[in-house]
């Protein structure tokens, strides 16, 4: 059987396919929230005068789902004036759990610049538009490369942990070039 031929033979109803992505998604939400648990440091980010945007992506470092990711970062918009940040990094302290964080305009814009950076198609907004950056304008799901980019500093001045360490950084770059 030719591959054209394998391929449309094993389309499924709308109904089916959102099926699937749906189990698929349940999955993978209980993988990665069963190997969050509680034992990560969770932030909640508000701002009072600016607001958040959400996307068809967001800042995560969770790639598949078939394993529970080792060290997982999420940073979800859940309200115009709310954002979670949850982070197990390889070491920290454990108190405090929950931490709560004011941020200036500047501040939300850096959590809204991520937000295009994972996103692809969809910005949601409520009274603030955003200003469209060039990542969102290409039109696919991209994702930091850097640990140094702004939200991965952003959860490393989270109370209790620890600034990254950065003894490899010139081996890597060196093995770059």
């Amino acid at each position: 059987m030719a591959r054209a031929e394998l391929l449309s033979s094993v389309r499924l109803t709308r109904r089916r396919r959102e099926a699937l992505i749906g189990a698929n998604m349940h999955s993978s939400q209980r993988i990665v929230s069963d190997a969050i648990g509680a034992d990560a440091k969770f932030a909640v980010v508000y701002s009072e005068s600016n607001e958040f945007i959400y996307g068809d992506g967001f800042f995560h470092n969770v790639e598949a789902t078939v394993m529970p990711p080792q060290l997982p970062k999420i940073v979800a918009p859940v309200t115009p004036h709310i954002t979670v940040v949850i982070a197990r990094p390889m070491s920290y302290m454990q108190e405090p759990r929950l931490t709560t964080t004011l941020l200036n305009a500047a501040e939300v814009k850096t959590f809204n610049s991520a937000v295009q950076v994972y996103s692809r198609e969809a910005l949601y907004y409520r009274h603030e538009a955003p200003v469209i950056t060039d990542d969102f304008q290409c039109a696919r799901h991209l994702a930091y490369s850097h640990p140094d980019n702004p939200i991965d500093s952003f959860i490393r001045n989270i109370p209790g942990v620890p600034d990254r360490d950065r003894s490899m950084d010139s081996f890597i770059a060196n093995r770059r070039t």
